[in-house]
């Protein structure tokens, strides 16, 4: 396990990230991760989107 400090959508996230070799993609994000941070993807304009509520509660 590794944690990391990463930005999506100009917002500071921490997680703890579990690492697996020769995987199809770079970083796989789980549910655990898209849950708490109330991250909802959008698959038909290949984008994601963040609860700016949250957003605000984090970052104050």
């Amino acid at each position: 396990m590794v944690g990391l400090f990463f930005q999506l959508k100009g917002v500071p996230i921490a997680h703890t990230f579990i690492v697996a070799r020769h995987l199809s993609e770079e970083v796989i994000i789980g549910t655990d991760l898209i849950q708490f941070w109330k991250i909802r993807p959008d698959p038909v304009r290949e984008d994601v989107a963040i609860d700016k509520r949250l957003i605000q509660l984090k970052l104050v």
